[in-house]
C-alpha cells in the first residue's frame, strides 16, 4: 500500500465481526487529494467496490469467480 491509498482498516476484525472496510489516505499539513485519489473516493462512495478471490493451482492456472462472473455480466449487457 502507499499509492494511491495508504492503508486499509477492517473495522471490527479483531472482535471477529468485520463491520466495515475503510480505505485510508494520510495527509500532513493542508494538502488535498490528488485527482486519482478523488476518483477512487467517488467510486467507493458510489458503492462500486468488489472483493476478488484469485486461486492459483500447482500448474499456475489462475481462476477467479469474480472475473468469470464479470465477463458474463459484460456479455449480457452487450446483448441488450
Amino acid at each position: 500500500m502507499g499509492s494511491p491509498i495508504d492503508s486499509v482498516v477492517f473495522n471490527g476484525y479483531s472482535d471477529g465481526q468485520t463491520e466495515e472496510v475503510i480505505l485510508v489516505e494520510i495527509k500532513t499539513g493542508k494538502p488535498r487529494l490528488s485527482k486519482r485519489e478523488r476518483d477512487i473516493k467517488k467510486v467507493v462512495e458510489k458503492g462500486k467496490v468488489s472483493f476478488i478471490e484469485v486461486n492459483i493451482d500447482e500448474g499456475f492456472t489462475i481462476t477467479s469467480e469474480f472475473v468469470e462472473d464479470k465477463f458474463t455480466e459484460d456479455e449480457d449487457s452487450l446483448r441488450r
